[in-house]
């Protein structure tokens, strides 16, 4: 088993977080469960309506580690 130190642990806490904030934030009702292809701020803030199998994969992955790292329960990762 690899040992991590602490501000790898850190890193891959605040990576995992922040990625899986996205998806939180933007697999809603409104883009029908799925995750957007992209999000952008500059020169106005949009959300690409349309997705990827890319994406889709990456928000299921991102789910699972939010449960292995305690950010959501096994029914909100079900759900």
């Amino acid at each position: 088993m690899v040992q991590l130190t602490k501000g790898k642990k850190d890193f891959l806490y605040l990576v995992s977080r922040k990625t899986w904030a996205y998806f939180e934030d933007f697999i809603t009702a409104e883009q029908n469960w799925l995750p957007p292809d992209n999000y952008q701020l500059q020169p106005r803030e949009s959300i690409a309506n349309r997705t990827s199998p890319t994406n889709i994969g990456l928000a299921m992955l991102s789910g699972l580690s939010a449960y292995d790292f305690g950010y959501i329960t096994p029914n909100l990762f079900i759900e």
